[in-house]
């Protein structure tokens, strides 16, 4: 089998990463929602709590996948929220959350729960 693509393999990370989400409980709104101000991998639902996850895969490590969520995609991540929560009716969401998944070879997947904040939502 031939080596995957990196687009490939983030597709891939973020089908693994909402298929561990769902098997926790987690309700899948969005896959890779779009607005003017960039992407969100994985929009979900658990209770009343809206979590926005960035996926990430690196071959190398967890550490270096969690590191590759830079301020500027954590920024992008937000602005996309904000424009995503102006654009639905807000009933049955009192929290926003936002997470980060790492996945790493061999098959290594980790949930960092409330991986930042933003005092604005």
């Amino acid at each position: 089998m031939s080596k995957l693509t990196s687009y490939q393999s983030g597709i891939f990370a973020e089908y693994l990463a909402a298929v561990y989400l769902w098997c926790k409980g987690y309700k899948l709104l969005k896959w890779r929602y779009k607005s003017p101000f960039g992407e969100i991998d994985l929009l979900l639902k658990k209770a009343d709590t809206l979590v926005c996850v960035e996926v990430k895969y690196r071959h190398e490590s967890q550490d270096s996948a969690l590191c590759a969520v830079s301020a500027t995609n954590r920024n992008r991540v937000t602005k996309t929220a904000k424009s995503y929560l102006s654009q639905i009716p807000a009933k049955n969401l009192s929290h926003i959350r936002f997470d980060i998944i790492t996945l790493s070879w061999p098959f290594s997947i980790r949930h960092h729960k409330n991986a930042w904040y933003d005092s604005g939502l």
